[in-house]
């Protein structure tokens, strides 16, 4: 939960050259792998004490599945 102590686009600014050599040594797709770390970092703002909070929890996994698994086929 970093965002809490950072803005969600700083956190992206720094997880995707984290990203890199992962990109590197995979056939993941570039866009997938992006858009699945800004789905990823940008869903914890939801507030916990609101509906939306169940999907914190399974955001992240879903938009890996969704957005990077199906390029690494």
């Amino acid at each position: 939960m970093t965002s809490a102590f950072a803005s969600s686009t700083a956190i992206l600014t720094a997880i995707i050259p984290i990203a890199v050599p992962l990109l590197l040594s995979s056939h993941l797709s570039a866009a997938g792998l992006v858009a699945a770390l800004a789905i990823s970092t940008t869903i914890v703002d939801v507030s916990p004490f609101s509906t939306n909070c169940a999907i914190v929890g399974l955001g992240p996994a879903l938009a890996w599945g969704v957005l990077v698994l199906p390029g690494a086929f």
